[in-house]
């Protein structure tokens, strides 16, 4: 028997969530994954949102990381040129 209200997991890493809803007995949980337009985020994944729609719960999921190797952790610009606007020179870039 499935509990009337799921638990909230939002905030939760996508397998800690899946365990939860498990074990409250839901089990037909749809994923759809958000990025930025520009860049793409790798794992681990976070729930950032939770609907329920009839007996089926909709997490949306997005990464913590930035992709690629040269990535400076959440929140941080990349270096040098890949972190200047498009077709700015560095004083542009600035304000100045």
């Amino acid at each position: 028997m499935r509990a009337p209200a799921p638990p909230n997991v939002v905030g939760y890493l996508l397998d800690e969530a899946r365990a939860v809803l498990a074990d409250a007995g839901w089990h037909d949980v749809e994923t759809a994954e958000t990025q930025p337009p520009r860049r793409g985020l790798t794992g681990p994944m976070r729930v950032l949102r939770q609907r329920r729609a009839g007996g089926t719960l909709s997490l949306v999921v997005s990464g913590e990381r930035a992709g690629g190797s040269d990535a400076g952790g959440p929140g941080r610009a990349p270096e040098g040129d890949a972190g200047r606007a498009a077709g700015t020179e560095p004083s542009e870039a600035k304000g100045t």
